[in-house]
């Protein structure tokens, strides 16, 4: 009997596809005749589809729920626009240029491609990233193309073209690159969004790369709300904060802040007349900042960039450095380290605290709580509190205690550093170490 097939019939079905079930069914009718079997391939992918749907309504969480009605999804969008903002930072590999060009910021999986050439792009012509990739020469000629069209007045409104880029991590990778203009209200450009779509990568390795650091960047946006909630009135944090930047000159020096965060730290550096080069890489991190109303301090500079991917502006001049509850969180402490070293000037000053193997987060965590209790804090701030909780015994299960204390003061001194001081603090949560460039 004869059978209609959705696709090519030499083509390989893939397994789980409605055209693999369907040749399933066809080969079964082949083998027992006596099988109910039609042999129409849109009719079965109906009723494939619809027992689908029907054996899962109840198995997967709110499928079961129904069609959202017109007003439901007026409401919906509303609540989808207040955060939308959000959705480039997670999504395929993307990087941002500005009218000229420049690459001026990049989301979490470009970065985790790209790592290795971070530094050499940031803030450089896009030219700078063409030279990086593997088929650069057909690159460069379409941006000719390009540049010919520009100066006959026709700057496209899209542009794509393939990319490819030899990675250490994951071989060779292979996109198609989409590039669109944003504009204002007005049409005006203000920048290019240049998202690559993949085509080829290692994608055991990357997909393991990927949810981890997905997943650390939302975690560290979330915690952002309860670290700020709770901290900000928690007197044993802002003796913390205090321990760690007494070690600093008289102002007015200048200071470079690692992982500046939610601005708890640069805000004491401000009032105390510091110039500061805040480095942070978190948006929601930043959004925090910024609602304390430091972004507009003359005396501040912001670097939305990551600690250990940054050349810190290629400044040599910094007085001191301050890295609040930091360092447990590099990858590679040492590299850092010299970083830093490098960019100090001689005798600089490099104040931190950081956790470490023998650190045990049961003393501070009930501190918190009694603190929470004795101001009768607890019942507003519970959902915060359990959150700080949940992600600080994830963090301490996880980087908090990888490194020990015999390692940091290790690659501080293999950095350049002299040890000048180092003590417990925080209900032994963490160590203070002050050290000066030799």
């Amino acid at each position: 009997m004869p059978f209609s097939v959705a696709a090519d019939a030499t083509r390989p079905a893939e397994p789980g596809s409605i055209d693999f079930e369907f040749r399933y069914q066809q080969l079964l009718y082949n083998l027992d005749p006596d099988r109910p079997f039609e042999g129409d391939f849109e009719k079965f992918k109906s009723e494939y589809q619809e027992r689908q749907l029907r054996n899962n309504q109840t198995r997967i969480i709110d499928a079961d729920a129904p069609p959202l009605t017109a007003e439901d999804e007026t409401s919906q969008l509303l609540e989808l626009r207040s955060v939308l903002y959000q959705a480039p930072r997670y999504s395929t590999p993307t990087y941002f240029l500005d009218p000229h060009l420049a690459v001026i910021s990049w989301n979490v999986a470009f970065e985790l491609i790209f790592r290795p050439i971070l530094p050499a792009i940031r803030r450089h012509h896009v030219n700078y990233f063409i030279v990086e990739l593997a088929n650069q020469d057909e690159v460069i000629d379409h941006a000719r193309e390009f540049t010919d069209k520009v100066k006959d007045g026709q700057l496209p409104l899209v542009d794509l073209e393939p990319l490819v880029y030899e990675s250490p991590d994951y071989g060779r990778v292979e996109f198609m690159k989409v590039a669109t203009q944003l504009t204002d209200g007005n049409a005006h450009l203000k920048a290019w969004s240049v998202s690559l779509l993949l085509k080829k990568i290692d994608w055991t390795l990357y997909k393991r790369d990927l949810e981890e650091h997905l997943r650390k960047d939302r975690l560290w946006g979330l915690y952002a709300v309860s670290y700020d909630a709770i901290l900000r009135g928690f007197r044993p944090y802002q003796e913390l904060v205090q321990d760690v930047i007494s070690a600093l000159p008289s102002p007015p020096s200048r200071i470079l802040e690692l992982g500046a965060g939610t601005g708890n730290v640069t805000q004491r550096l401000l009032e105390r007349n510091y110039n500061v080069v805040a480095v942070e890489n978190n948006p929601y991190m930043l959004e925090k900042m910024a609602a304390k109303g430091l972004r507009s301090s003359p005396k501040l500079t912001v670097m939305l960039e990551s600690v250990e991917n940054t050349e810190f502006d290629n400044r040599r001049n910094f007085d001191a450095a301050v890295a609040v509850n930091v360092a447990y969180a590099l990858e590679d402490p040492l590299s850092c380290f010299r970083k830093v070293a490098a960019a100090l000037k001689q005798g600089g000053i490099f104040a931190l605290s950081t956790t470490h193997s023998n650190t045990n987060l049961d003393a501070l965590l009930g501190a918190i709580k009694a603190d929470l209790e004795v101001r009768a804090k607890f019942p507003e701030y519970r959902e915060h509190y359990e959150r700080l909780v949940s992600v600080n015994r994830a963090i301490e299960k996880s980087i908090a205690k990888r490194y020990s204390l015999e390692q940091y003061k290790e690659w501080l001194m293999d950095a350049g550093f002299q040890i000048a001081h180092s003590e417990p603090k925080y209900y032994d949560a963490v160590e203070v170490i002050q050290a000066c460039k030799t």
